[in-house]
């Protein structure tokens, strides 16, 4: 499983994949603080895709018991350590610009090896001292076979990164209680499944408080915010994954930026609520 995984990194720096696969998001672009402003997550066994990890780490701080993960893309995990470690090995100041350049795209500034921060090799040394096992093979042999900016580049390896300090001062936790999760991160533990979203009903064993799924329904179910027929099919699917959540449990089903939506989703106790920090942004809530 590892040497796969480190070939599809590489197919991705190399820009040998297929378009339309999933790369991995830097950073959230949810406002998960306003989101989960709304939620108590302490005490609670949750479900959350893995993606960029922010949202695991604010759910972390907000006491979650229990974290598993999924994600579609097997390379999550990997990033996952990889920040973990980072949090553990730096000061905010150095993880900021170890994950983050604040450069919207190449055409803007001419970027060469000696002038790019983001993912250095030394920060990477000092963070590699924090890397067990498979996660530090993996990034080890990317550090080895390739420069900084092959191994960040945007639309590669990773997603489009338009998130600096300001957007994860707003939307997340973590970053405005960054030594308090660096004091506490060794405790942190998730467990982690590759699964596509329309199969967790069939591959989870156990039972949540809190299903996290960001607006991963929204890919996988062909735009059904648009879509009646496919509205009636999330509708199935998410009674099927309410089996999967406790009593009084809840699924953080879809996050939207004020989008059109079918007007009869025809999914009965589906709730509509505004994360707490951005006027057009709402939270999409399944009560059992």
């Amino acid at each position: 499983m590892l040497n796969e995984d480190i070939k599809l990194a590489i197919s991705f720096i190399t820009g040998n994949f297929e378009r339309g696969s999933m790369n991995i998001y830097p950073f959230t672009n949810e406002d998960i603080k306003g989101y989960f402003d709304n939620f108590d997550f302490k005490g609670k066994d949750v479900l959350s895709v893995l993606a960029s990890s922010d949202q695991v780490f604010d759910m972390f701080l907000r006491g979650a018991k229990s974290i598993d993960t999924f994600d579609i893309n097997p390379l999550t995990k990997y990033y996952f350590y990889l920040k973990k470690a980072a949090i553990l090995a730096l000061d905010k100041k150095d993880f900021i610009n170890f994950f983050n350049q604040n450069i919207i795209s190449d055409n803007e500034y001419e970027i060469t090896i000696d002038n790019y921060n983001k993912f250095n090799k030394d920060i990477f040394m000092e963070i590699s001292k924090y890397l067990k096992g498979d996660s530090y093979i993996f990034w080890n042999t990317l550090f080895e076979n390739f420069s900084p900016v092959e191994i960040s580049k945007e639309r590669f390896l990773f997603s489009f990164d338009y998130h600096n300090e300001w957007n994860l001062k707003i939307k997340t936790l973590y970053y405005n209680n960054y030594y308090k999760l660096k004091a506490r991160i060794g405790d942190l533990k998730i467990t982690f499944t590759k699964c596509d979203v329309k199969d967790l009903p069939e591959k989870l064993n156990s039972k949540y408080d809190i299903i996290y799924l960001s607006n991963t329904i929204f890919y996988a179910f062909a735009g059904y915010r648009y879509n009646l027929q496919n509205a009636k099919i999330v509708k199935d699917f998410l009674d099927s994954l309410a089996l999967k959540i406790n009593n009084q449990g809840v699924i953080l089903a879809d996050y939207l930026y004020d989008w059109p939506f079918v007007e009869d989703l025809v999914i009965t106790k589906f709730e509509k609520i505004k994360t707490l920090n951005f006027h057009n942004d709402y939270a999409l809530i399944y009560r059992k």
